[in-house]
């Protein structure tokens, strides 16, 4: 009895102390010390259950996993679903400005001002020809600028209709090989200002326009060449040659021959005898507003002068004649017996007309006689004349592409969007 206590005795002690692999009776071999040892820790117990390798996968995956911070308030499913794309990858591109229709990216342009649309047509050659589309180039705005003849024409290329260049400074390319160029779609062109280093450079500008309708060539030098290019023009209706000197008269002649004027500026010029009655003789009657002033004590513009060219001008609307030194109240008289429809006059400095006459000008809207009279004078005119308007403005508005009250390029929009 005591000999079977002391025999279970040590058998539980050899339980708890030897390690269960550690078999006397079983021959010790590498393969079954392996086989042992690994049945031993799949049956031991572990000290942590997120490493418990008898768990199945999906449970050890559920432990080991981060915690969903999206779905923590969402109720839990037995399966999410995740769509995938059906194309490949390695096929798969973002979508940008490159993969849009012609359509579109030339919209997109439109908003853009020219010197920006220049710098999106100078990264590659489908954008070139995009920024190029004419409706891009309807109008340029180069006012005060500094441009290369040679910008300029293939600016002009572009079917461009309008183009304002007053005060610019055109420079000239001498790697321009020829000056030669193709007729353009300009219609309004203004040129007044303008800095021309060679003559010829406003000729081989003027020899591509053949369409215009409004042209301003204030402080240019014209010569024969230049106004015979402007008579080609046969749509010319306002015509602006203020401060261009001395006139040649056969091309002046020319023009009043083949073009139908609405508005014509020829104040501060240099008349000869010869080209004074070309303008006398000539001017066609088509013309509802004219503008010669500062002819000073030239006696050709006197009243028999002046006479004679509203008898030619029916429908004159407004008349500038300031700077006059010869005309007088006999011109006034003429002016009411042969204007029916005057509503604006200015007569500037013409100091030998006396202030009484206008009364005669009963249909007259606005009267600029800036330097004749003096504020008794003025409410003299007012008490006499209520309804008219005196001393509007001191500028003249006769062909000009721009007042000082109004931006627009002969009544075009013309400004850049930003």
């Amino acid at each position: 009895m005591h000999q079977e206590q002391t025999l279970g005795e040590a058998k539980s002690m050899n339980s708890e102390n030897i390690p269960p692999f550690a078999d006397r009776d079983v021959p010790v071999t590498p393969v079954n010390c392996l086989n042992k040892r690994i049945q031993a820790y799949r049956s031991a117990p572990l000290l942590s259950p997120m490493l418990d390798l008898s768990s199945s996968l999906l449970e050890a995956q559920r432990q080991l996993q981060r915690p969903d911070t999206i779905w923590s308030q969402v109720t839990p499913g037995g399966v999410r679903f995740t769509r995938r794309r059906l194309t490949d990858s390695s096929q798969h591109t973002n979508r940008n400005l490159m993969d849009m229709p012609n359509e579109v990216v030339d919209h997109v342009l439109s908003f853009l001002n020219k010197r920006d649309l220049m710098h999106v047509g100078a990264t590659c050659k489908r954008f070139y020809l995009i920024s190029s589309n004419p409706r891009h180039w309807n109008f340029v705005n180069l006012s005060g600028k500094s441009v290369f003849d040679s910008a300029l024409h293939r600016l002009i290329s572009r079917r461009t209709k309008s183009l304002a260049l007053m005060t610019s400074n055109i420079d000239y390319d001498y790697a321009l090989l020829t000056h030669e160029f193709p007729l353009c779609q300009l219609t309004k062109l203004d040129l007044s200002w303008a800095k021309f280093r060679y003559p010829s450079m406003l000729n081989s500008i003027l020899r591509r326009c053949q369409d215009l309708q409004c042209l301003g060539l204030q402080c240019q030098c014209l010569d024969f060449e230049a106004l015979d290019l402007i008579s080609k023009n046969h749509h010319l209706s306002v015509l602006n040659i203020s401060e261009c000197g001395t006139l040649d008269p056969y091309g002046l002649r020319k023009i009043f021959a083949n073009c139908r004027l609405t508005e014509f500026n020829a104040s501060w010029c240099h008349f000869s005898l010869f080209s004074a009655n070309v303008i006398i003789n000539e001017i066609p009657s088509t013309i509802t507003r004219l503008a010669i002033a500062g002819t000073g004590d030239l006696s050709c513009f006197g009243d028999e002068g002046w006479s004679k060219i509203i008898d030619r001008l029916p429908s004159i609307f407004e008349l500038d004649v300031g700077d006059n030194h010869e005309i007088t109240a006999v011109f006034i008289t003429k002016l009411h017996n042969s204007a029916p429809n005057l509503k604006k006059l200015t007569v500037a400095r013409c100091f030998k007309i006396e202030p009484i006459a206008y009364c005669m000008l009963d249909k007259l809207r606005v009267l600029n006689l800036f330097g004749n009279i003096n504020d008794t004078g003025y409410r003299f005119l007012k008490a006499q004349m209520p309804h008219l308007i005196i001393n509007q403005s001191p500028f003249q508005t006769v062909a000009k592409s721009q007042t000082h009250n109004c931006s627009k390029f002969w009544g075009e929009c013309i400004d850049e969007p930003y």
